[in-house]
């Protein structure tokens, strides 16, 4: 249990380092000062990162806009970039290539700034059956002790937080407000690459892990959820189970579209390419809170097929497979 007196000194010490990454000052600091600013940021809140497991029940979206209705050919145009091309980012430094995602296909077309008259395809994605990506979560303090709800629908993320603040209100404090300093920089609308700097330095720790992801604020959508993974991860952990090219018909501002749909593929060929003209009908369900569901056990595409494919998946993807149980999506962490 920290005392008032230690609370007021960290809290004047983290004022002092937030401020140095901010504006002007964080245009004049190099990356490795960036970096070591940061360090010390973590250190002196002792913060610690709070992180919830995706698994195969959550599906992401990614959305690309296209030159023509007949969008892209290949899934290697609408996932991540070849780093040669990769400018820094939200959360990728230069370089450093990153698959974006995001909760649903609202907040993926709304972070892609389309407007009316714009073509769009969309990818749909999920970890695939059998694995589990543990995400480390931006904002989750900020949104449970401003609001008391989860960012992210985690009852047991809320409650674990109940405890720690109850035990030792003062330090969760200070994780809260670092936590809202990143959430802060995560949901800015940026005019000059170097504002990049901080996010894409703290993604950078987050994402060195081997097999996690970042989830982070939307930047356009108020209460949307972004995704990000490297394409190691991508490509090992994650399937496509659908693509989709849509037209803007009309923006209306906040998320809402009016979209005239052009194009639907749930099967793609081993290397990626889109089979338009195979669309293979899938049921499904959706709702608000967990978005959409596969009525049936449904098999997508992946880049890596695990080598020991069951009986009766195919590595181009679009197939009904064996079921591979639900999984729980709700398994929270804690660490730095």
């Amino acid at each position: 249990m920290i005392t008032a007196d230690t609370f007021d000194q960290n809290m004047q010490g983290l004022v002092e380092i937030m401020e140095s990454l901010r504006g002007a000052n964080l245009q004049a600091r190099s990356e490795v000062h960036v970096r070591e600013r940061l360090r010390e940021l973590l250190k002196l809140a002792k913060y610690e990162g709070l992180g919830i497991s995706r698994d195969e029940n959550q599906i992401w979206y990614r959305a690309r806009k296209c030159e023509t209705p007949d969008g892209y050919s290949n899934l290697d145009q609408v996932l991540y970039p070849p780093p040669n091309s990769v400018d820094l980012g939200r959360a990728n430094l230069r370089g450093a290539s990153v698959l974006y995602a995001s909760w649903n296909p609202t907040v993926a077309i709304e972070e892609i700034g389309a407007e009316a008259g714009d073509v769009v395809q969309l990818v749909a994605l999920r970890v695939a059956p059998g694995f589990q990506l543990p995400c480390h979560i931006v904002g989750e303090y900020e949104s449970v002790l401003n609001s008391g709800g989860s960012l992210v629908n985690s009852r047991k993320l809320e409650q674990a937080i109940n405890e720690m603040h109850a035990a030792n209100p003062l330090r969760v404090k200070e994780m809260q407000f670092v936590d809202s300093f990143f959430a802060e920089a995560f949901r800015k609308r940026v005019e000059r690459p170097y504002e990049y700097r901080v996010t894409a330095l703290y993604a950078e720790r987050i994402l060195a892990a081997p097999d996690g992801g970042l989830m982070y604020p939307s930047v356009r959508l108020a209460g949307g959820i972004n995704l990000a993974v490297t394409p190691t991860v991508c490509d090992e952990r994650f399937e496509i189970l659908f693509s989709d090219v849509w037209k803007i018909e009309r923006y209306y501002g906040y998320g809402m579209y009016f979209c005239s749909p052009i194009k639907h593929a749930t099967t793609f060929e081993p290397d990626g390419i889109i089979a338009w003209n195979t669309t293979k009908d899938v049921p499904w369900t959706r709702d608000l809170q967990s978005g959409l569901r596969f009525s049936i056990p449904f098999f997508g595409w992946r880049r890596r097929p695990p080598t020991d494919n069951p009986e009766g998946k195919q590595s181009k993807g679009g197939s009904v497979a064996p079921s591979q149980g639900a999984g729980n999506n709700s398994e929270e962490t804690r660490g730095t």
